[in-house]
């Protein structure tokens, strides 16, 4: 048995400088944007990206599952499964705040799971399970800038004197070395006998957890 699924979405923009006729406004405008990006780029050589830039959601889904009767007291069951999104966070602007694209960031999640089953039917009255299982689980955060985060003061629009908003450009200081990855291991082993009118189980189960974050 095999399952996949593709899932693509596009978000809308929710920010946008005042005037650009979003359903929010943070209080800059397209000028001041304009006006910094140009500084940014002729003078330090970097690109702090726009506001209009299309967020990411993505997500991709895959199972594989295999069952071989190996004879008649034997069957075993293999089961993989594989899922991989991916969501771009932190554009989420305020009205006294504009976060720029090199502001945001990717988040992807990604999971591997592989899981094999043998179960046997010793005697009618004697059965056991045997089991083993990996999990990898790694989840990244990507910027979409390369240079650290800076904030820009600017006069704010529609302000009275003396207020200001403010333009976020950069990859803030967590983005840097926010990694975690987690590894599980799990080996069991399972057994029930039949005693009369009793049932008797028993089982053992080890399991190890690595943890890098």
């Amino acid at each position: 048995f095999v399952s996949a699924e593709q899932y693509d979405a596009t978000p809308p923009l929710e920010w946008g400088p005042s005037g650009a006729g979003l359903s929010n406004a943070s209080l800059v405008t397209q000028d001041q944007i304009n006006q910094i990006t140009q500084i940014a780029k002729s003078v330090y050589g970097v690109d702090v990206g726009d506001w209009n830039v299309t967020p990411e959601e993505t997500d991709e889904k895959l199972l594989v599952k295999l069952d071989w009767d190996i004879s008649d007291i034997h069957r075993a069951a293999y089961t993989y499964q594989y899922n991989k999104g991916n969501q771009t966070q932190g554009n989420q602007s305020t009205s006294t705040t504009m976060r720029l694209s090199s502001n945001w960031y990717n988040k992807t999640e990604t999971l591997n799971n592989h899981a094999f089953k043998l179960y046997s039917d010793w005697t009618s009255e004697f059965s056991t399970q045997l089991s083993a299982t990996y999990m990898d689980v790694a989840t990244e955060q990507k910027s979409l800038g390369d240079f650290g985060a800076v904030s820009i003061t600017v006069p704010r629009f529609g302000g009275t004197t003396g207020q200001t908003s403010t333009i976020a450009i950069g990859s803030d200081i967590s983005r840097h070395s926010n990694d975690l990855k987690k590894k599980t291991w799990i080996i069991a082993a399972d057994g029930e006998y039949l005693l009369d009118e009793h049932r008797l189980s028993f089982g053992y189960q080890l399991k190890r957890l690595d943890i890098f974050n």
